[in-house]
């Protein structure tokens, strides 16, 4: 943690989960109190939404634009018990949260008096720009942190870890137990060989070098099929981007034909939870990460015969 974002903690700080959505879930359950809200980035992931309403929580959704959560929007007679974030690269915007929203996003919690949860699913792979620390570097006693090898290795590891400030640790340490007594160890075991031999700093490496390349050529590919007719978000991290063409309005109809065509596009108002914004209405998400050039280009052109 410290050489890859920034990181100081000890280990009795940590603890392992059964993927980051089961830190996400423990968090809410921890935090949950009555007649306070938990504050959602919209757009955000609708299944993430879902962990923290099986918590028993309620749900508060606040804007975000192209730079993440819009922290001067924040009111501070909201009554919340956590706030929940993904500032290395808003999921699905791509927006990376800079520093002054940063800040003021930490100086609310610690006015408020509430916790702040950082998602930090994909962090590793930044592209452009400098390196961006964690916001519990900034302030370790008010934020959580969520951290994930799903994203870095497999889907099939369900390995994840919290880092806590000291006062939560008791409690979440029981809610774990009575959760699912405790992570798999075989698992756990094999990577920690993994991690100490430095196979997974030269894993994430490669991979990143193998991601940047995917993402430079489909932005060519959209540059040769549309050129002036889109903008790009959240490009600079991640394995996905946020395509804005400027005159084609994504219904139903349109994406299941590109669908029927064999290409699978995901529009940004398929993640809103206030439905009533339509100023998504013309964004998709495109994934380069498990695509080789051929298939980029191929999925770009059928794009080009459908789009008007």
């Amino acid at each position: 943690m410290s050489r890859s974002r920034g990181i100081s903690c000890t280990p009795e700080r940590i603890i392992i989960t059964s993927g980051a959505t089961q830190g996400l879930s423990l968090a809410a359950h921890l935090l949950n109190q009555e007649n306070k809200n938990v504050l959602v980035e919209d757009p955000t992931h609708p299944g993430l939404r879902k962990v923290i309403t099986t918590a028993g929580c309620r749900i508060k959704t606040h804007p975000t634009d192209e730079r993440g959560i819009k922290t001067e929007l924040l009111n501070p007679a909201d009554p919340l018990s956590f706030i929940y974030t993904t500032p290395s690269h808003q999921y699905p915007l791509g927006g990376i949260l800079p520093i002054q929203r940063r800040l003021s996003l930490l100086s609310f919690a610690e006015a408020n008096n509430c916790y702040v949860v950082e998602d930090d699913y994909d962090s590793e792979f930044r592209y452009e720009g400098p390196p961006v620390n964690a916001l519990y570097e900034l302030n370790p006693e008010r934020v959580i942190y969520l951290g994930s090898f799903s994203k870095i290795l497999t889907p099939a590891i369900r390995l994840g870890f919290m880092i806590l400030p000291d006062p939560l640790l008791k409690d979440c340490k029981t809610l774990k137990t009575y959760s699912d007594v405790h992570t798999d160890a075989l698992s756990q075991y094999t990577l920690a060989e993994f991690i100490r031999g430095g196979s997974l700093e030269k894993h994430i490496w490669k991979m990143k070098k193998y991601y940047h390349k995917n993402r430079n050529h489909l932005i060519r590919e959209l540059t040769r099929q549309f050129a002036g007719e889109f903008h790009i978000l959240g490009q600079a991290a991640g394995l996905h981007m946020v395509v804005q063409f400027h005159n084609t309005v994504f219904s139903k109809e349109l994406v299941q034909e590109i669908e029927h065509h064999g290409v699978r596009i995901y529009p940004v108002e398929n993640y809103l939870l206030e439905h009533s914004d339509t100023s998504h209405s013309n964004q998709i998400l495109m994934g380069y990460s498990h695509l080789n050039f051929e298939a980029i280009t191929a999925g770009v052109d059928i794009l080009r015969e459908i789009i008007p």
